[in-house]
């Protein structure tokens, strides 16, 4: 039975996408950041469900169906340290106006901690890591470790075992 035959409201985001008249198929083509034509009737009835729904794509989605979740990580060892915090404004600026956002932890330099945040970061499908490593030849991460992730290590390097 349907939403409007229970006399109620909508409620999942299917229903109300049917309510607006919005087709699945319609969405992904009119809101896809590809070049698509889609008829100006159905850009224009998608854009306003979309005002209406207030829709927001889902970033997690898109990095499962490998479009890359546009955000990077970074692992700086404090905050407070004017150098470092100098560090992450730059980057975070950069990532901003390349249509990236920035994940910023910190590992207060003990190279089990910065293990476990940059292994966290490749858990959330980050496109890359920028890294601060711990204390000079005591920091555990490799390249290797990374995989198919490009790795920048500033300021001290990412050992690459031979």
């Amino acid at each position: 039975m349907r939403w409007r035959e229970r006399g109620r409201a909508p409620e999942t985001h299917h229903e109300r996408r049917g309510q607006a008249g919005w087709r699945r198929h319609n969405d992904r083509l009119a809101c896809s950041p590809r070049t698509v034509t889609v008829s100006p009737q159905t850009a224009q009835r998608v854009k306003t469900a979309v005002d209406q729904l207030q829709y927001r794509p889902n970033e997690l989605a898109r990095a499962f169906r490998g479009h890359g979740s546009r955000s990077i990580g970074l692992i700086i060892p404090y905050l407070y340290d004017p150098f470092f915090a100098n560090c992450a404004q730059a980057v975070t600026t950069i990532a901003r106006e390349h249509g990236y956002s920035v994940i910023i932890t910190t590992s207060n330099e003990d190279p089990d901690t910065e293990f476990v945040e940059a292994e966290q970061m490749l858990q959330r499908h980050v496109d890359g890591v920028m890294v601060i490593p711990a204390r000079f030849r005591q920091s555990r991460l490799t390249r290797a470790f990374f995989g198919k992730t490009p790795v920048v290590a500033f300021d001290g390097p990412v050992s690459d075992p031979a």
